[in-house]
């Protein structure tokens, strides 16, 4: 089975004349700019702040899921997300315990580290 040419077809204006020349592609305003591969937000901040904000979010993802969880479990009857809930809430328990970790080990290599300098 032959192809068909792999020209684009001509337009026809409305006037039934046929372009004479293809027309331009407009490109995107923004197309000579550089992509990050970060949000733009986060490119004023410094990485301790872009860490911090991520944690933020994933604790709020958390607390959202064991929220909507218990609900559809009380609501619901449902078992299921009876024991969902009781993951998520487990999981949500874990995260906090390490997030209180981090901040004291930070805490100590700030209070060692500056008690050692003098």
């Amino acid at each position: 089975m032959a192809r068909p040419s792999a020209q684009a077809p001509r337009l026809i204006a409305s006037d039934g004349v046929l372009a004479a020349e293809p027309r331009h592609r407009r490109t995107h305003h923004t197309s000579e700019l550089p992509r990050a591969h970060f949000a733009a937000e986060t490119a004023f901040m410094s990485s301790r702040e872009v860490v911090r904000r991520r944690r933020v979010n994933v604790l709020y993802g958390m607390v959202a899921a064991t929220g909507i969880s218990l609900f559809l479990g009380l609501t619901t009857g449902s078992t299921a997300m009876l024991y969902l809930f009781t993951v998520s809430f487990l999981g949500l328990a874990a995260y906090c315990y390490i997030l209180v970790q981090i901040r004291n080990q930070e805490y100590l290599r700030r209070y060692y580290g500056q008690r050692h300098a003098a």
